[in-house]
């Protein structure tokens, strides 16, 4: 393969955002897209990663 195959062939990752809210019952739920007044915005991972942080430090 020459390099500017494997150059092409290289794409970058496209992460969606992804935003942590809090519901009306008072439910943290993670949400496609940033959201005003969400209390984490991020990749679905990292939303993840925050939840199960704040579990863990109840």
């Amino acid at each position: 393969m020459q390099s500017s195959d494997a150059e092409e062939s290289i794409k970058p990752i496209e992460s969606k955002l992804y935003s942590i809210v809090l519901t009306e019952d008072e439910n943290l739920a993670i949400v496609e897209g940033a959201v005003e007044g969400a209390i984490f915005t991020g990749t679905s991972e990292e939303c993840q990663n925050e939840i199960l942080m704040s579990l863990m430090l109840d």
